[in-house]
């Protein structure tokens, strides 16, 4: 068999502040040039990864099922957005909600939240999924709008899924994934901590992150890889954010990429940390041994790769 052609995924000749439309670099700010030269950075590290993963042309992927069903489209602002669990993605969709200004707290209330998918329709931010498929419009309009995602360090976000999903009242989460937890991968566990399904320990999620991830059964978007919730090495993405950057990186995605130059229009999010008082993230991973870790860090070794994270544990 003839060895696979490796694939560069950069843009020949096209700069991040070109295909954003950035003003004068003498009209913005220090702050925002900044930013930008991040973004460069971030886009060619991104383009080596997936170079180096050898993996398939964007056109092959662009409708991949797994990413259009998740990427938000806004055709109000010619945006299409990514979003990932315990990475801002509610306050990313109450921002483009507010914007679309068809958003009130009624209707919020109404729908249940702004992460249902009829409410969100009903403002006009679907799914790519929902776009007619292989229509000549319809992939203009992928094509050319700008397209942004935010990501965090692997292991911190799983850890803010387990504390968000199991350390608080979650019907849902305890009913449909704990007590499947509990009933595999605890020692001896009885029958009502099998049926609460609301006491998983940290080291019995993540020996089912492994477990599911391994089999592919049971993958929620709370964990799942940014590889396959994404695409990243599918889909160009014209600004990558970080979530430790999420103060400054919003405004800038605002003004920039949803083209809001009104002071107005505000990020509804505070980064602060999912911790209990007294804890670190260290004191989480601890729990896990050596087996266990090894597998973990292999099955997101792509999400820890394309966005320059190390596979190590965060100090905060």
């Amino acid at each position: 068999m003839p060895a696979r052609m490796k694939y560069n995924y950069s843009m020949p000749g096209v700069r991040v502040d070109e295909i954003l439309a950035l003003p004068d670099s003498k009209s913005i700010s220090a702050i925002e040039r900044n930013i930008l030269t991040n973004q460069e950075d971030r886009q060619k590290h991104l383009s080596d990864i997936c170079g180096q993963m050898h993996l398939p042309r964007p056109e092959e992927l662009r409708y991949q099922k797994i990413s259009s069903q998740n990427m938000i489209y806004d055709g109000q602002h010619k945006v299409v957005y990514c979003p990932v669990a315990k990475i801002a993605s509610s306050s990313w969709k109450m921002t483009m909600a507010n914007l679309s200004n068809k958003l009130n707290t009624s209707l919020v209330h109404k729908y249940g939240g702004i992460h249902d998918k009829g409410l969100l329709r009903m403002i006009g931010l679907g799914t790519v999924a929902e776009m007619p498929k292989e229509t000549q419009q319809s992939k203009e309009k992928f094509y050319t709008a700008k397209k942004f995602i935010f990501v965090r360090h692997p292991l911190d976000r799983l850890l803010s899924a387990y504390l968000d999903k199991f350390t608080k009242p979650d019907d849902y989460f305890h009913h449909k994934y704990g007590k499947r937890i509990i009933q595999q991968f605890r020692i001896n566990a009885t029958e009502k901590e099998i049926q609460d399904g609301s006491d998983v320990t940290f080291s019995e999620f993540i020996s089912y992150l492994i477990y599911s991830l391994k089999n592919r059964k049971y993958i929620n978007d709370h964990w799942k890889p940014y590889l396959h919730l994404c695409n990243p090495c599918g889909i160009k993405y014209d600004f990558i954010g970080h979530l430790a950057d999420i103060n400054m990186e919003a405004k800038y995605v605002i003004k920039f990429v949803l083209g809001e130059k009104s002071s107005s229009v505000t990020f509804p999010h505070q980064l602060k940390s999912p911790l209990p008082e007294g804890k670190t993230i260290v004191d989480y991973y601890k729990q896990i041994n050596e087996k266990d870790m090894i597998s973990l860090l292999d099955l997101y070794k792509a999400d820890f790769d394309m966005f320059g994270f190390k596979r190590i544990i965060p100090s905060t």
